[in-house]
């Protein structure tokens, strides 16, 4: 078995270096546009494995589901899926006004979550992603209660 793992590891790195290592072209004449889709499609199925593969580690959290460490984690890949769901409803069509634009990036994004020791400071931060994702998902929901059936739209827009 081992040596079976071994060969496709072997045989994985040979062909990655032959491709140039599976990543996207670097100059214009390369970059085939199907390429550089596929590509792109490649690195979120990559992150998509690498959150899954990180739900079956057995074991317990860094830190407990309630400390300041975690909420603030979570605070942050709160402002990542925000920007996400923006993306996607921008590439959709969907609610232009509210989803195309930059996406939000508060300077606290980029700060690592274990140093936030303080729940004040989390409350504070939870305030400011609900300013931005509460009314965003507000308009969703009343645009959906326009177009759609009640029992199509309200699964949706209701989470209590």
């Amino acid at each position: 078995m081992k040596w079976i793992i071994a060969g496709i590891v072997i045989g994985s790195l040979a062909g990655a270096a032959a491709t140039g290592g599976g990543r996207a072209a670097t100059n214009d004449e390369d970059a085939d546009p199907s390429t550089l889709v596929y590509e792109i499609d490649r690195y979120g199925i990559m992150l998509e494995k690498t959150v899954e593969l990180g739900r079956t580690r057995s074991g317990r959290r860094a830190a407990p589901r309630e400390s300041a460490q975690t909420l603030m984690a979570e605070l942050q890949s709160a402002v990542l899926q925000y920007n996400y769901a923006r993306f996607e409803n921008c590439s959709q069509g969907y609610l232009p006004k509210l989803s195309c634009g930059i996406p939000w990036t508060p300077a606290w994004l980029e700060e690592p979550a274990a140093g936030v020791k303080s729940r004040d400071v989390v409350i504070a931060r939870a305030s400011e992603v609900s300013d931005h994702v509460q009314p965003y998902w507000d308009a969703a929901c009343a645009e959906a209660e326009k177009r759609l059936e009640h029992d199509e739209w309200m699964p949706y827009c209701s989470i209590e």
